[in-house]
């Protein structure tokens, strides 16, 4: 999975393999050129050859073709979330509110081994929970569940704050209440609100935020 920060401070996730894609597709072109190459020099390989061959070429090419390319645009500013899944058969798109995302989940399941069971381990992959039911923003999981946690939090601030009520600080300096809304973890509300109030992009906010809350801490 791909991150990347765009200027307008929209928030862009992409998964694709295209090593994957090429190497497949290259194994289903050269296997059958080779077999015709060894074929041309020293005759017929036999149909045991050939069949093997033809299935080789076409499970590869299926691989190639089944692949998907996945890209995710988060864009804080319509409060949008615009979407494409792509394959070679398949190229399916649409476009989601923020408001209709209600969390961002990070998934776990149990990967057993049954030979080896003392081996199993959990991994981890993201998804939005939303009104129409979840959706997957991962198509492959890792064990490192701290990258997914960042993941996640990256992807809830560009949300936006959390629905939780923050406290009322309104007669507070910007500072002051950056580091209220801290001291009750309420740290999204806290970059929405450098943001909202000094016009600071998603970096600069979140890194004040940073600095003002281990100032706090000492």
């Amino acid at each position: 999975m791909k991150i990347r920060n765009l200027p307008d401070d929209c928030l862009e996730l992409s998964e694709s393999k295209p090593l994957v894609r090429w190497a497949c597709t290259a194994f289903a072109v050269l296997l059958p050129a080779l077999v015709l190459c060894g074929a041309w020099l020293e005759g017929w390989p036999g149909w045991e050859r050939v069949l093997g061959t033809g299935v080789g070429a076409v499970a590869a090419a299926l691989v190639a073709a089944v692949l998907q390319d996945w890209r995710f645009l988060f864009d804080p500013r319509r409060r949008t979330l615009t979407w494409r899944r792509r394959n070679w058969f398949r190229d399916r798109r649409g476009v989601m509110l923020f408001a209709d995302i209600q969390d961002v989940v990070v998934s776990a399941r149990l990967e057993t081994d049954s030979e080896f069971p003392s081996q199993s381990r959990w991994l981890y992959s993201l998804t939005l929970a939303t009104r129409a039911g979840p959706f997957q923003l991962t198509q492959t999981s890792s064990a490192d569940k701290e990258e997914y946690e960042a993941l996640a939090a990256e992807v809830r601030a560009v949300l936006g704050e959390p629905q939780r009520e923050a406290p009322k600080v309104d007669d507070l300096s910007d500072e002051a209440q950056v580091a209220k809304l801290l001291s009750v973890g309420q740290k999204l509300a806290a970059i929405a609100l450098l943001r909202e109030r000094q016009g600071l992009g998603l970096a600069e906010a979140k890194a004040r935020v940073e600095q003002i809350g281990k100032v706090g801490e000492h």
